[in-house]
């Protein structure tokens, strides 16, 4: 600091060199010490021409970095006001024992670790907390989940901040013991390293003693999953420690943290159980009936992550730079109001969204049914709006923006629904004759069903009545629907996006379920031109009822102009007779 440091006059310091090494050096040296320095890259300049970069490290401190009185007297004592840093008063060399952990005098023993003296990543930070709740509550068992346990191994065992490179010292000195898929604590303590790709894996941990419950990437799970998996989230059998004992409030109530992106087939309910529902950093407990735990939504931001820009410093360009406008801004802004990477991610807004209004009696109405009965059912009533040309009315209304909107002949309006579940993508087991008689009860007495659509499924026999039978036996009978599934989602995008940016496809706001899901909804991975399964019972009976009416949409030619430029019967035999004359070369008829 002394050759190439320097004090200005209010009391700054800096430091500047042309070699990025030892400009490093000296920034993690600094954070080190307690102190908040930046850096900052930029061109180095002789006599006026660009030689080379250089590196600026600047921050503010009382902390005398220099020998040379000209240089410390500029240090102020004014210069900061109190913080809430540690700093280093004393080092004494003792002998070699073995320790439980690194501790600093404070009360909750924390320190700063990694090359930016914070845990700088999700990942990071809960195999940083695991070890820490690991080495000081003996006996703890962790369970730490990935959805794949590909992305699991790759992601918390191997690499430079994995567990076996995190722990490699205290292996050495036989406190720990890394196995493929656990580590194990010379107090008796434990982190499973566990996966539930698919949604009955779940039941692998039914007999599971969960004390503290970590899951990464939240949102790849389902909520079936996570609600599952809290259940078995409880502390028995060992004692907390008094200083340890608010982190797990109640009795036996354990402790679970999660790690999340907005997007992901599980962003909706993340975003329901963390974001909605309280402000951020809100600690609020929950109802019983809700898992009685206390739930809190911590924000991150990438300038959150000063590690990552340190190490890449185009990575917020290379995120503005993806397909998807969405989910850039989503990982860069922590949107969770936008539903990064959804499958209708540019296809569905407020403007497809209506105010309820009296349906036009005579307005074609038709049903679309998704069956179920462990997972929920779904049945969507439609109206076919005769539109602008109804020599009865003009039916306007206002959209989710607050726009007047009319609505075009041929669209589709969503006016009613009918949600068969009792819990998060949980069906309420009714029979398909209680089914039947329900859906005839939310018919009004003079509304005539043009027809019914029902997915295939329905006409399933195995050894008795099929599901349509047993429905049919009741007054309500379906068609069966189209099950293409790729060109089914292109004929609900087709009428999502319309003509000139009018849909021709609507949804009443009280159809809360079909409005949730949505945008909710993910590509598969396996193919993504498809949906990915998960609460997808709404989008189906969308998809059946789209294929059922078929989305024809020519903007250069205005829709009336078909009936007077349509080709009639006696066109074709026409045509047929030239063409065979061509052929021939001799007159068929006279």
């Amino acid at each position: 600091m002394d050759t190439d440091g320097h004090a200005s006059k209010d009391g700054q310091v800096e430091f500047c060199n042309t070699k990025s090494e030892l400009a490093y050096g000296v920034y993690e040296l600094a954070v080190s010490l307690g102190l908040k320095p930046t850096i900052k890259k930029s061109k180095a300049k002789l006599n006026g021409k660009v030689v080379g970069d250089k590196w600026r490290v600047v921050w503010t401190s009382v902390l005398c970095v220099f020998r040379l009185e000209r240089k410390s007297s500029r240090l102020k004592d004014s210069i900061r006001g109190v913080q809430n840093q540690r700093y280093l008063l004393n080092i004494k060399k003792i002998k070699s024992v073995p320790v439980k952990c690194i501790q600093v005098e404070n009360k909750s023993h924390l320190f700063l670790c990694s090359k930016a003296m914070i845990p700088t990543h999700n990942s990071f930070a809960l195999r940083a907390c695991a070890i820490y709740y690991a080495a000081n509550i003996p006996g703890l068992q962790i369970y730490l989940f990935r959805r794949k346990h590909k992305d699991l191994i790759k992601n918390h065992m191997e690499g430079p901040t994995g567990f076996r490179s995190l722990l490699a010292p205290w292996s050495g000195a036989g406190l720990t013991k890394v196995l493929s898929e656990e580590v194990r604590f010379w107090n008796g303590s434990k982190i499973f390293l566990c996966h539930c790709q698919h949604d009955k894996d779940k039941e692998n941990y039914q007999g599971a003693e969960i004390h503290i419950l970590m899951i990464d990437e939240a949102t790849h799970f389902t909520e079936s999953i996570y609600t599952y998996l809290r259940s078995r989230n409880r502390v028995v059998g060992i004692s907390i420690p008094h200083e340890f004992k608010k982190h797990f409030p109640g009795k036996s109530a354990g402790r679970a943290i999660l790690s999340a992106n907005p997007g992901g087939l599980g962003h909706g309910w993340v975003k329901r159980f963390f974001i909605s529902s309280r402000p951020p950093l809100t600690i609020e407990k929950m109802p019983k009936s809700q898992g009685g735990m206390r739930r809190q939504f911590i924000p991150a931001l990438l300038e959150d992550n000063p590690a990552l820009q340190e190490q890449d410093p185009d990575y917020r360009y290379k995120l503005r730079g993806m397909h998807s406008k969405a989910l850039a801004e989503a990982m860069e802004y922590g949107n969770w109001d936008i539903v990064a990477g959804s499958y209708f991610e540019e296809d569905f807004s407020p403007k497809h969204i209506l105010d309820p209004f009296k349906i036009p009696k005579h307005w074609p109405k038709i049903l679309g049914f998704d069956w179920g009965s462990a997972v929920p059912f779904s049945a969507g009533w439609y109206a076919v709006s005769s539109g602008l040309n109804d020599s009865r009315g003009i039916i306007t209304t206002k959209n989710g923006l607050g726009e007047i909107t009319d609505i075009p002949s041929g669209a589709l309006i969503r006016y009613r629904e009918w949600y068969g579940a009792s819990g998060p993508d949980k069906g309420i087991k009714m029979t398909n004759k209680e089914i039947a008689r329900g859906i005839s009860q939310r018919e009004l007495a003079n509304e005539q069903i043009a027809y019914r659509v029902g997915g295939r499924d329905m006409w399933i026999t195995k050894g008795g009545p099929s599901i349509s039978e047993d429905m049919g036996s009741q007054g309500i009978h379906f068609q069966k629907a189209d099950n293409q599934r790729i060109p089914g989602w292109q004929q609900v995008r087709a009428r999502l996006r319309g003509i000139n940016q009018i849909p021709y496809l609507y949804f009443f706001s009280n159809n809360e379920n079909a409005i949730r899901t949505i945008p909710e909804a993910q590509h598969d991975e396996s193919n993504p031109e498809d949906v990915a399964q998960g609460e997808d019972h709404c989008i189906e009976e969308i998809r059946y009822i789209c294929q059922s009416r078929p989305f024809q949409k020519d903007p250069e030619r205005p829709v009336e102009d078909y009936a007077a430029n349509a080709t009639t019967f006696n066109d074709v035999v026409q045509s047929h007779f030239r063409v065979m004359k061509r052929k021939r070369g001799r007159r068929l008829y006279g």
